[in-house]
C-alpha cells in the first residue's frame, strides 16, 4: 500500500461550485426568479386595478352627484314656476269660485311655457280633479285622494315630487307627478296644481353628463322604481332597479359605491356609485361593470406582462450563461488544482528521498496491536541497514526488540491519543543493528502512523565521552581543592607564624632600642642615637607590614553577610573620622545622595576606609583640597567613584597600582605600606565588580567601582 502523500487524493471542488453546476439547482433558481416575477406582476396588476377601481368609482360618484344636482335643479325650476302660478290672484280666485273655464286658461298657459309638463290638472282641497290641460273631461270629478302625490302634498303643505306612476290618461307610460298647494284666506289649502313629467323627457338631462362606454346612469323613485335609465329601458311598465335592495340590505345611508352581482350579465359584478336628491328623495346610480375596470387596464397588464417576461428571460439566460462560466472555471481550476498537486508530490517525493532524516511509515493491524510497514524512505533504509524486503512486513519482524525498547508503546499511544511524542535518545540493539535513535511519531488523517528519526549515535559518544572528560575533570578538580585546602592551612600556619613567631623578635628589638634609648641616651654620641632611632622606626614599619599582611590575608577567607548598605551614609562617617584626625586641615567634601548597594557592611567599611583614606592623604599638600563621592551612568550600570585634586600619578604605571606592596610615591612624601588599594581590589572582587583608576600628575585621580 503506498500511502505517501497526495496518492489517491481527490481535487476538493467549492461546495457553491458543486450547487451551482447542477442543472436541477439551476432550475430550481430559474423556478423561484419566475414565482417571484409573477408574484410581483400580480402585487403591479392588483395595485393597477385597485387604483383604477378607486379612480373609477371617484369618478362615478361625481358624475352621480352632477347629475343630482343637475335633476334636483331641474325639478325646483318647475316647482317655482308652479308655485308662481299658484300665487298669481286670478287663478287663485278661480280655484276658489272652482271655475274650470278660468282655471284651465291659466294652467294652459303654464303648460305651454314648459314643454317638459305632460299634463296639468286642478283639484280641489280633497284631491278631487275639476280643470285639466290639455282638457281630459274624463278624469272630472274623479278623487285623486289615494294618489302618491296627494298624500305628499297634504300632508307636508309644501310642493311634493312623487314617486314614478303610470299616467291614467294619455300615453300609458311611467311619469313623475309634481304637486303644489294653493293657499286661500288664513293660510288654508283651497286646491292642488299637479303636472304630470313622463320620465323620458330626463334623457335630455343625461346627455348633458359626458359618459364614457363603460358607465350607464339610473334615476330611481324612493320606492326604487326606475324614472329613467340609459341600461334599462322602461317603458310602458314600472321597473325595480336591481340594485336598489342591495342598498337597502346593507342599511349604509352613507356608503356611496357598493359592489353587487349583476343579474343581467350573468352572474358578473357590477360596481355602483349613487346620489340622493335631498329634497325629493329620488337616488341618482351611475354604475359599471367589473369587467370594464380590467380592460381599461389592458395596456397596462400588457406593458407589465411584457417587461416581466423580458426580465426573467433575461436572469434564466444570465444564470445559464453563469452556470457555464462557472462550469469552465471550475474545470480550468481543477486542472490547475492537478498541475499544482503533481509539483507538490513531485517536490514531496524529492524531499521525502533526500531528507537526512529516516521516514518510516506504518499501518496498524491485528485491532491495533501491531504495525506493518508500508513505506521507508532511503535515509532510514540507509541507517538501519535494511535495503528491501521491508513491505507489508511486521514491525516486530524486521525489527525483533522495538518492543523493548518501548518505541511500539509510544505507536499505540499516538495512534489511541493522535497527539505527537518525541523520544530522544532510544539505543536499539539486536544481532544487526546497533543504534542510539531519536524518534518524532506522527498520526496521518489516514490513520496511519509515521516515524520520522535521526541517528545520533556518534553524538552519544560524543556526550559519553564528554561524561568521561568530566568525571575525569571532577576528580582533578577535588584533587586540586583538596591541594587548596592545605595551601590554605599552610597560608593560615604561616600567618600565625608571622603574627606570633615573627612579632616576639620585632617587639624585642623595639624594646630593647627603646631601652638603650632612655637608659643610656647619655653614653651614646649624636649618630648612635640617630642610628637607635632608625632601628625603631624600621621595627615598627615591619610590624606594620606584618598587620596590613594579615588583614589582607584575611579579606579572603573572611565569610560575607550581604545586606543593603547606605555607602552615601557611610562615607559621609568615613569623612567625618578622617577630618577629626587632623583638625587643621580645610577639604571640600561633596557626597551624593541616596546611594545605596547590597554587600557585607564590614567588607564595603573597609573599601571606603581605603579609597577615602588615600584621597584624604594624597590632597595635603593642597590648600582648595576636594574630594568627590557620586556616581554616573555607563551603558545602563550605575558605576560608583571617589574623586579628588591630589597630586594624581602617572598612568603608565597604572598596572601596579593595585598589587601588593606596591607604591607610585615614597614614604618620605606620603606614609603607608602599599597594601590599602591590593586590600580594595580583593574586597571589590569578592563583591563580583570591577575598578579602575584615572589620573593625571599633579591634577588628581578619581576610582570607579561597581558592586
Amino acid at each position: 500500500m503506498d500511502v505517501q502523500p497526495g496518492n489517491g487524493q481527490k481535487h476538493q471542488t467549492d461546495p457553491t461550485y458543486l450547487w451551482f453546476t447542477e442543472i436541477g439547482n439551476i432550475a430550481l433558481v430559474i423556478a423561484m426568479v419566475f414565482l417571484v416575477l409573477t408574484g410581483l406582476t400580480l402585487f403591479l396588476f392588483s395595485e393597477h386595478y385597485g387604483n383604477t377601481l378607486r379612480k373609477s368609482l371617484q369618478s362615478d360618484r361625481e358624475t352621480a352627484n352632477l347629475f343630482g344636482l343637475m335633476l334636483e335643479e331641474h325639478f325646483n325650476r318647475i316647482i317655482r314656476t308652479m308655485e308662481s302660478c299658484t300665487n298669481r290672484p286670478p287663478l287663485l280666485k278661480a280655484v276658489s269660485e272652482r271655475s274650470a273655464e278660468k282655471a284651465r286658461i291659466h294652467i294652459e298657459n303654464l303648460r305651454k311655457a314648459n314643454p317638459e309638463i305632460d299634463i296639468l290638472a286642478v283639484s280641489d282641497e280633497k284631491g278631487v280633479v275639476w280643470a285639466t290641460s290639455p282638457r281630459q273631461p274624463e278624469i272630472h270629478g274623479k278623487g285623486f285622494s289615494g294618489r302618491d302625490w296627494y298624500r305628499g302634498v297634504s300632508l307636508t303643505r309644501h310642493p311634493y315630487v312623487s314617486n314614478i306612476m303610470l299616467k291614467v290618461t294619455g300615453e300609458k307610460g311611467p311619469a313623475a307627478f309634481i304637486a303644489v298647494p294653493f293657499f286661500g284666506e288664513e293660510n288654508m289649502v283651497v286646491g292642488v296644481v299637479v303636472c304630470a313629467c313622463r320620465t323620458v323627457e330626463l334623457k335630455k338631462f343625461i346627455e348633458r353628463v359626458p359618459l364614457d362606454d363603460n358607465q350607464s346612469i339610473t334615476i330611481v323613485d324612493r320606492n326604487g322604481h326606475i324614472a329613467y335609465s340609459t341600461r334599462l329601458p322602461a317603458v310602458g311598465k314600472l321597473t325595480r332597479y336591481p340594485f336598489f335592495d342591495e342598498l337597502k340590505v346593507r342599511g349604509n345611508s352613507s356608503e356611496q359605491s357598493f359592489s353587487a352581482p349583476d343579474p343581467c350579465d350573468g352572474g358578473g359584478r357590477r360596481y355602483v356609485s349613487r346620489a340622493t336628491l335631498d329634497n325629493t328623495g329620488w337616488h341618482v346610480f351611475v354604475d359599471r361593470s367589473g369587467r370594464s375596470v380590467i380592460t381599461s387596464g389592458i395596456g397596462f397588464y400588457f406593458q407589465v406582462s411584457v417587461i416581466m417576461f423580458l426580465v426573467f428571460l433575461i436572469i434564466s439566460i444570465g444564470l445559464i450563461y453563469l452556470r457555464k462560466l462557472v462550469v469552465a472555471q471550475q474545470i480550468l481550476s481543477e486542472l490547475d488544482s492537478e498541475r499544482r498537486l503533481r509539483e507538490s508530490e513531485r517536490r514531496y517525493h524529492e524531499l521525502y528521498d533526500t531528507t537526512k532524516s529516516g521516514v518510516v511509515v506504518y499501518n496498524p493491524v491485528h485491532g491495533g496491536e501491531s504495525f506493518i510497514i508500508t513505506a521507508m524512505n532511503s535515509s532510514a533504509r540507509k541507517i538501519t541497514g535494511i535495503s528491501t524486503g521491508y513491505e507489508g512486513k511486521d514491525v516486530r519482524d524486521i525489527f525483533p526488540v522495538i518492543s523493548k525498547t518501548g518505541l511500539l508503546d509510544v505507536f499505540r499511544r499516538v495512534r489511541d491519543t493522535g497527539q505527537a511524542e518525541f523520544c530522544p535518545g532510544l539505543l536499539y540493539k539486536d544481532e544487526n543493528i546497533e543504534l542510539w535513535l531519536e524518534h518524532h511519531v506522527y498520526k496521518l488523517p489516514s490513520g496511519e502512523i509515521v516515524n520520522v528519526f535521526e541517528n545520533v549515535t556518534e553524538r552519544k559518544r560524543s556526550e559519553e565521552a564528554i561524561l568521561r572528560l568530566n568525571e575525569d575533570l571532577e576528580s582533578r578538580v577535588a584533587e586540586r581543592t583538596l591541594q587548596l585546602e592545605a595551601a590554605n592551612k599552610e597560608l593560615e600556619a604561616f600567618c600565625y607564624s608571622v603574627s606570633h613567631d615573627l612579632r616576639a623578635p620585632l617587639r624585642a628589638v623595639d624594646g630593647f632600642s627603646q631601652a638603650l634609648l632612655e637608659d643610656y641616651r647619655d653614653a651614646v654620641d649624636e649618630r648612635g642615637r640617630d642610628y637607635l632611632m632608625r632601628v625603631l622606626a624600621a621595627s615598627r614599619r615591619m610590624g606594620q607590614l606584618i598587620d596590613d599582611l594579615l588583614r589582607l590575608s584575611r579579606m579572603s577567607r573572611k565569610d560575607m553577610r550581604v545586606e543593603t548598605v547606605d555607602l552615601t551614609a557611610l562615607v559621609r562617617r568615613v569623612f567625618e573620622e578622617l577630618r577629626k584626625s587632623e583638625p587643621g586641615r580645610s577639604v571640600e567634601f561633596v557626597a551624593a545622595e541616596g546611594i545605596t548597594v547590597a554587600g557585607d557592611p564590614a567588607l564595603i567599611t573597609i573599601l571606603i576606609e581605603n579609597l577615602l583614606g588615600n584621597a584624604y592623604k594624597f590632597t595635603r599638600k593642597n590648600p582648595d583640597a576636594r574630594i568627590e563621592f557620586g556616581t554616573i551612568d555607563d551603558g545602563g550600570r550605575r558605576v560608583c567613584f571617589v574623586r579628588d585634586n591630589g597630586v594624581g600619578f602617572d598612568m603608565r604605571y597604572a598596572d601596579k597600582l593595585f598589587g601588593a606592596f606596591q607604591r607610585l610615591h615614597g614614604t618620605s612624601e606620603f606614609e603607608g605600606t602599599g597594601i590599602g588599594l591590593a586590600t580594595v581590589v580583593r574586597i571589590i572582587h569578592r563583591h563580583g565588580g570591577m575598578i579602575r583608576a584615572e589620573a593625571e600628575e599633579g591634577k588628581g585621580a578619581t576610582f570607579y567601582f561597581t558592586l
